[in-house]
Parts: C-alpha cells; structure tokens; sequence
C-alpha cells in the first residue's frame, strides 16, 4: 500500500475515514475544496457528512453546512445515529433553490462570520453546461476566494466514467474528486469509492468497498471476509391480499441479491394513540424500513418524524411524471412541508345507493352532503 509523506501537523484536516488519513499521512489540506460525487442513494450525504464532522468547530473556525435536500433535523438524526459531533459553533441553513441561492448565502455568511469550514449538500450538477454552467462556474470562482476548508456533495447520474467526468470544470477545480457508487451485490449494505483525483498521485486509484458500521463508513481492505447473512427488510403491512405480497417479495429478491424483503401484519396499528399504533410508531426506522399505511396518517408520521421522505430516491421521475400516475390530490395527502413522504399503492372509494321510488313516495330530498345525511 502506498502512502504519502506526512504533511507538517497543524495543516491537515482529518477525513474521518481511517483508511484515507493513513494514506494521506493525516488528512486532506487545508483551504482545499473536496467534492463527493454519486447517483441516488449512493452513499455521498454520509460520506461527505462523516468527513466534514470528523473537524473541530471553534468560535474562530467555525462550520457551514448548506443544504438543499435533507433538512437540518435530517443532518442532525444521521449524526445522531452513528455519534458524529456537531456542537454549538456549527449552523446547518436549507435552501430551497439552486446554485444563485447557495452562492448568495455564501456571500452573506462572508461577511464576518468566521467560517472556515464548508459542507454542500446535494449540489445538483447543470444539465446543460452551456446554459448553466455560469452559475456553477460563478459559485466555484467564489469558493476559491474564499479559501473555506470546503465539502461539496453533487448529484450526477454517471458512473465512474476513467479519467473524465461529464462535468469537467467542477472536476478541474475540486482539490480532491470522490465518486460513490450503490452495491447490490454484498450480503450487507456496502458502496463503492473510487478516488478520481486527490493532492497524491501515488494515492491508491484502485475502487474500494465501504461498509456501513456502527461509527459511519469505513473502507473494507482487501481479503476481508464479505458477511454471508442475508439482509432482511421488514415492511408492516395491512393489506388483505397476501398474495399480492408474496409476488413484490419475489420480484424483489430477485432485483436486489442478497436482500429479502419481508411484510409483518400488525393488527389495528391504525389506531392512533392505541397499543399497536405506539408499538409501531416506536419500532419505525429499527425493525421496520417501510410502513404500509392508511393514507390519512401520512402527515402525522411525518410531523412527529417516525417516517422519512424520499421524493429524492425516485430517480428519473418528475414532478409531471408522478401526476400521469397518481391523481394530483392523492399525492399532496403524500406530502408534508412540501416533501414526498409515501406514495399510494390502491386507491378506492365508497358510495352510498338509495332508493329512488322510496324517496319519490314520502317526499324526500335527495342529500347533497353528509351533513343531510344526519338524523
């Protein structure tokens, strides 16, 4: 293994990967702008996330984090979940818009604040540089003012694509290029790294596997058994058909090797405030990775955050594209705070007959609504 020389202590900023500070003789350098690179799902928010926590926040050196996809409570819970550090002098602002945004809250937190650590997250790449490449190259052009030790995690549909990306300027001006991948061929949840370019050139090119441990992502060395035990996937259910079940079951074990995708029935866990409700409720996000749940208690999941949004794993599927599918007013009993919580998978409706003649008879009106219907 290869490894370079250390740099003087003081200049280096840990990476908070143990495999990459050992081959870095530390950490990456100070002032140098380290984008993580990968597709839906790929692992780049707790990569990139795990790597700007793993540094010290001062009241003279303090962190950024800007945000245009997870919320801070959803930063917060990851690091939460595997025990990264946070602490007073780090601010976490979400952002709703693109790169003009992020750029013009730069500016504003320039202003005196005494940043000097940055972390972007979800940084969409411009679809077509030739109309907005500017913006990227404007937003670029000030981190190098800056001089901010600075983590840029982007979305990009690509694959690790040799010595070239698609998109060049980012890739020529980042001081280090991280590209993550999804695995779905390990026994356990793994990605891919593949480091494009970092300050060495004799760091290891070679992709490794990250796994997922109880502390974040750490790199597997080669020759290190892959664990064999399935991963099992519990989804409650209410559903009366189980044949229906059993078929997405299959379908998904055979897309997704080494993973099993199992439904538990839990009797009246639509209750709100009732036993089975609470059980579940409190089992969300440990036993069980998806719910299948009445539509009407979507909001109150997301509210009391037990349930996660995921509008942003629906890779390829747009706005115009989810409304061809499902009917507008069904997926806005989907959302809360503008974010995609669930998605229906049935849709039925009642009605109520009455009797014409009858109503003819003895005089009766027909109801317009149920409060005609009171008696």
């Amino acid at each position: 293994m290869k490894r370079m020389a250390s740099i003087k202590e003081g200049r280096l900023i840990p990476s908070g990967i143990p495999f990459f500070d050992g081959q870095l003789g530390g950490g990456y350098g100070k002032n140098k702008l380290i984008a993580v690179a990968g597709g839906t799902a790929s692992g780049k928010t707790l990569f990139a996330l795990q790597t700007f926590l793993a540094r010290k926040f001062t009241d003279g050196s303090r962190g950024l984090i800007i945000s245009s996809e997870e919320s801070r409570e959803e930063l917060k819970d990851i690091a939460r979940r595997f025990s990264f550090r946070t602490g007073k002098n780090l601010c976490i602002e979400g952002v709703s818009g693109g790169i003009p945004e992020i750029t013009g809250m730069l500016k504003k937190y320039a202003a005196g604040k005494h940043v000097c650590h940055l972390f972007i997250n979800s940084l969409a790449l411009p679809g077509n540089p030739a109309e907005n490449g500017s913006s990227l190259l404007g937003l670029l052009g000030l981190l190098s003012q800056l001089r901010w030790n600075t983590v840029l995690a982007c979305n990009t549909k690509s694959d690790f694509l040799g010595k070239r990306f698609p998109d060049d300027s980012l890739f020529e001006r980042a001081d280090g290029f991280i590209f993550l991948k999804r695995n779905f061929s390990e026994g356990e949840e793994s990605f891919g790294v593949k480091i494009l370019k970092l300050r060495a050139a004799e760091f290891e090119k070679d992709e490794k596997t990250l796994v997922l441990e109880a502390k974040g992502l750490a790199v597997r060395e080669k020759g290190a058994a892959v664990a064999e035990k399935q991963q099992e996937i519990f989804a409650v259910s209410n559903a009366d058909d189980a044949s229906l079940e059993n078929e997405f079951s299959e379908k998904f074990a055979r897309e997704n090797p080494g993973r099993r995708l199992s439904f538990v029935g839990i009797t009246g866990h639509n209750n709100p405030g009732g036993k089975a409700y609470n059980e579940l409720v409190a089992s969300c996000g440990k036993r069980f990775s998806m719910v299948l749940q009445d539509l009407f208690l979507v909001k109150r999941l997301a509210r009391e955050k037990k349930i996660l949004p995921f509008g942003h794993l629906l890779e390829g599927l747009s706005e115009s594209n989810l409304t061809k599918e499902y009917y507008p007013e069904v997926l806005e009993a989907c959302r809360y705070n503008g974010r995609l919580y669930a998605l229906p998978s049935l849709l039925n409706g009642s009605y109520l007959l009455y009797r014409k003649d009858l109503f003819d008879k003895y005089g009766l009106t027909k109801p317009e609504s149920f409060d005609d219907l009171a008696v």
